[in-house]
């Protein structure tokens, strides 16, 4: 079975506010827990070994170690133009006359996130302390994901990223992304985008054949995925993203190595290139069950994955991720990386889930509950619990993704105060007796034999 999931904001569909469906849609920023409005699955508290004096001195050693570290900020845009039928991300289609509204609600919620989180955090002295400090640290990356980011004008992305800027401390030199779809995109806005200060894009391109893009419910054509690419760079974005997706329905090897050929030929510095995931309650599913559409089986999908990393390896890029590739570290993706190391970041919007010195918490889902909460001055933050145990486990899963930089066992001691074994030794000798990580003293990374079964590794640590 082959551990290929999308990086970014992932929930499932539901009804979310009457008469309504969600349906998303994001490039890769790691934001994968999904609530529902009334019995929301959390994270949950479980028995630990761990003493209670030690959980405390633990979560005081992580708040003190992120009190002067960099923060991300993650701003979700939840509308699309059209519906993509493998989609259960939080979007939502035909919606052009909300934005106006959603814009300034994001932008009064930007502002006051803090005295919203400090809320949250009363309980605990330490985590105030992280509160208190958010808005003097340095902000090192900002995301733009959605949805489509782009179906907003240009002075409606600048008003949201004015608002960022005006309440945090925004590096100069921050990569500030955002996601687009090749069909919502014209090299004047570009132009106005780069003149922001956005340094950084990614489109979803999914297919170059234009029979797959019908069928996935895409809002652009094969050609115009090149001519995207082009208006990027006449526009002076020379840090290009495109996401691709494989084991699409219908798709055979020869299909996809098509597919990747043409990727490849655009040239573009950075892929993120995903596993098809059928969700239950997306259209896909319903067409799967009623025998319409049929996907390659586990089987097709692992020759896929297997021929993608030794073509893009010839090609230049390096892996440096399960599911993105990088023609050199300069094109990583800074803020996924942030995630992938369980690092702080604040998140905006409906749905969006944060994290901060240990605490995580989500955004109510629906926009028009969204924006009436946050008009009348009310909270729109719920928060998760989870465990020292499980935030360690988390933290070990995610950096494991990261195939050089796997997870920095200094890094972990820093946050933690104990090392990964204190929490996970069986597990760890284990998948080290079976050839499945690598545990030298700095890092603990997954072996060759085990990316292509990742999550086999990845689940002992739940």
């Amino acid at each position: 079975m082959h551990a290929l999931c999308r990086n970014e904001s992932c929930y499932p569909m539901e009804a979310t506010e009457q008469g309504e469906q969600r349906f998303a849609h994001t490039e890769q920023g790691e934001q994968r827990f999904a609530h529902t409005e009334q019995g929301e699955q959390r994270f949950a508290p479980t028995d630990s070994a761990l003493s209670t004096q030690h959980s405390a001195l633990s979560t005081q050693h992580s708040a003190l170690s992120t009190q002067h570290s960099a923060l991300s900020i993650y701003l979700h845009i939840p509308y699309c133009e059209a519906q993509c039928i493998y989609c259960d991300f939080n979007t939502y289609v035909g919606r052009e006359g909300q934005f106006a509204a959603y814009v300034d609600a994001l932008c009064r919620e930007i502002a006051e996130a803090p005295a919203q989180l400090a809320a949250l955090a009363a309980p605990s002295p330490h985590l105030q302390s992280t509160i208190y400090n958010l808005q003097s640290r340095l902000v090192s990356t900002i995301f733009f994901g959605g949805g489509t980011p782009t179906v907003l004008e240009a002075a409606q992305l600048a008003a949201i990223l004015n608002a960022v800027r005006a309440n945090y401390n925004v590096a100069a030199d921050a990569e500030i992304s955002t996601e687009a779809n090749p069909g919502t995109v014209t090299e004047a806005m570009l132009r106005e985008l780069r003149a922001l200060g956005f340094n950084r894009l990614s489109m979803g391109a999914q297919s170059l054949d234009d029979a797959m893009l019908v069928t996935l419910g895409r809002h652009h054509n094969a050609g115009e995925i090149g001519e995207a690419v082009q208006m990027a760079r006449a526009a002076g974005f020379a840090n290009l993203s495109l996401d691709f997706i494989f084991g699409l329905p219908g798709q055979t090897q020869q299909h996809w190595q098509q597919d990747l050929e043409g990727a490849i030929a655009l040239d573009v510095p950075h892929l993120s290139v995903y596993s098809l995931i059928v969700e239950q309650g997306t259209p896909l599913a319903r067409f799967i069950k009623q025998g319409r559409m049929a996907v390659p089986d586990d089987d097709a999908a692992g020759a896929m994955y297997d021929w993608t990393r030794l073509r893009l390896a010839e090609a230049g890029y390096g892996q440096y991720e399960i599911s993105n590739w990088a023609k050199s570290p300069a094109y990583e993706c800074e803020h996924n990386k942030a995630y992938w190391r369980n690092a702080d970041w604040l998140a905006f919007g409906p749905g969006a889930h944060g994290h901060l010195a240990g605490m995580r918490y989500h955004h109510i889902l629906a926009p028009t509950a969204y924006i009436k909460r946050i008009n009348e001055g009310k909270s729109t933050i719920k928060q998760e619990t989870l465990d020292q145990r499980g935030q360690a486990g988390e933290t070990i899963m995610l950096g494991l993704r990261m195939l050089r930089e796997g997870v920095d066992v200094a890094r972990f001691r820093d946050r933690y105060g104990v090392p990964p074994e204190h929490f996970f030794a069986t597990e760890l000798a284990w998948l080290a007796q079976n050839r499945l990580i690598v545990r030298d003293p700095a890092r603990i990374y997954l072996t060759e034999r085990a990316v292509p079964v990742a999550n086999e590794v990845f689940v002992k640590f739940v």
